[in-house]
């Protein structure tokens, strides 16, 4: 009877580390195809760190980036509809000109990130968060254009 069970258990464990491993290689694939091609559709870069990067004009549509590492990281140009920033940190980022319809901020961190021309139509993300942003030529959530930061 132990020996059974233990054969269980350790099928059930081989299934959970494999389980794992192909959702790891899986994100690492997705990555590495953003970082080459610059363009991830409906990718799960979830807790990815692409901080410090330069991801400009990079075509992301619906990706997954919740509590991803995107500190400092230039998405300039990009288009980003329907992307998940669920809880990420993307304090400083560079998002001029970038499209974000549709795109959820929900508990991310955005402070001195640069939305210049940026088009948020739609997106989820609260005033509170745009406190700390640039915003110039900035198409909000609904549909005005924000020019706070301008002259500056």
């Amino acid at each position: 009877m132990t020996h059974i069970y233990i054969m269980r258990h350790i099928k059930f464990l081989l299934l959970l580390t494999f389980g794992f491993l192909v959702q790891s290689v899986s994100a690492n694939e997705n990555l590495e195809n953003l970082l080459k091609k610059r363009q991830c559709l409906e990718c799960d870069l979830t807790k990815v760190n692409l901080g410090f990067k330069d991801i400009t004009r990079s075509i992301l549509k619906k990706s997954n980036f919740t509590k991803a590492y995107l500190v400092s990281a230039d998405l300039s140009g990009g288009n980003l509809s329907g992307e998940t920033l669920t809880g990420a940190y993307i304090n400083g980022a560079i998002l001029r000109d970038a499209n974000l319809e549709g795109a959820d901020f929900t508990a991310a961190n955005l402070k001195n990130v640069d939305f210049s021309g940026a088009y948020l139509l739609h997106a989820i993300i609260t005033e509170y968060q745009f406190r700390a942003t640039r915003l110039c030529k900035t198409v909000m959530p609904n549909a005005s254009i924000n020019n706070r930061d301008c002259s500056q």
